[in-house]
């Protein structure tokens, strides 16, 4: 008895209160890399993440990362929930 309390609370702790369910990704490519292709890039990403069960809904900046606050045309993010 005592077993099945210990793995109701390790199943808790696992996914804390504050989980929302959200998930960031940052993509980079190559330094020289043009706006317009990142947007084609970010478009297969989307796609992927769009097709992944149980993600609602997505949503991406292009020209911008997350991890850096900067502005170039080789980044990307998505947030996915």
């Amino acid at each position: 008895m005592r077993l099945a309390f210990l793995a109701a609370d390790c199943l808790r702790a696992f996914l804390p209160d504050e989980d929302q369910g959200y998930v960031y990704v940052n993509m980079q490519l190559p330094n020289a890399a043009s706006l317009a292709r990142t947007s084609a890039a970010a478009n297969q990403v989307e796609q992927i993440l769009a097709d992944t069960p149980g993600v609602q809904y997505t949503t991406s900046v292009v020209g911008f990362s997350l991890l850096s606050f900067v502005r170039t045309s080789y980044n990307a993010f998505f947030s996915s929930h």
